[in-house]
């Protein structure tokens, strides 16, 4: 476990992870559970990096909903 935090009221766990031999992060917020490859090496995507990406997500998921 890397960090907990709360999202507009929702815990949500973040994770680095190991996930069919590939290295990333697991984001689980109550209903889903999100999953973000670290990539390239020489840019990988870092636990903070996927918490922005999922945060983004989220915001955007908020805007558009139906």
């Amino acid at each position: 476990l890397r960090t907990a935090a709360s999202f507009f009221g929702q815990l949500i766990l973040i994770a680095e992870a190991t996930l069919d031999n590939q290295t990333g992060t697991a984001i689980l917020d109550g209903h889903d559970s999100h999953w973000y490859p670290t990539g390239n090496p020489n840019a990988p995507i870092d636990w903070h990096l996927a918490y922005a990406i999922w945060r983004g997500h989220q915001m955007l998921k908020s805007f558009n909903s139906q």
